[in-house]
């Protein structure tokens, strides 16, 4: 995908920024794989391929969030665009806690009891716990 002409014509001060977002999506599909494989017929820690499994299922939702940016531009969709750079923000914070609590996890400053949790509300979109008393209305 790319931005049409007429969006760069209309700022071209971000010529940069627009040849650098097209870049990055050509290289995001020149490494997409849409089938993950494991090397190990048993791995270790299932909870690893648990978290693999959510951490490319973010980059790829984090690919879409990045297409519908230019779409939005492109179509002259200001809020979609303001909404789909918030969820990318959104998608680039659950990166980034689940990689440090894998760091945590695999040098054993976390136990895999600690982690589970973790990656339970990071899968289901909240990084806090539920208080035990709305539990049952929640879930």
């Amino acid at each position: 995908m790319k931005f049409a002409q007429q969006v760069r014509d209309r700022h071209p001060e971000f010529q940069q920024r627009f040849d650098e977002l097209e870049e990055f999506l050509r290289q995001y599909d020149e490494r997409f794989r849409r089938r993950l494989v494991s090397q190990e017929t048993r791995p270790r820690r299932l909870l690893g391929h648990r978290a693999a499994n959510l951490l490319l299922t973010s980059l790829s939702r984090a690919r879409v969030l990045a297409v519908t940016v230019i779409h939005c531009a492109n179509g002259g969709l200001a809020p979609g665009m303001y909404q789909a750079a918030r969820a990318h923000w959104e998608m680039t914070g659950l990166v980034t806690h689940l990689l440090v609590a894998l760091r945590k996890l695999y040098s054993g400053e976390m136990a895999e009891a600690q982690f589970e949790p973790l990656m339970l509300r990071l899968a289901m979109g909240r990084r806090w716990e539920i208080p035990s008393e709305l539990e049952e209305d929640v879930l």
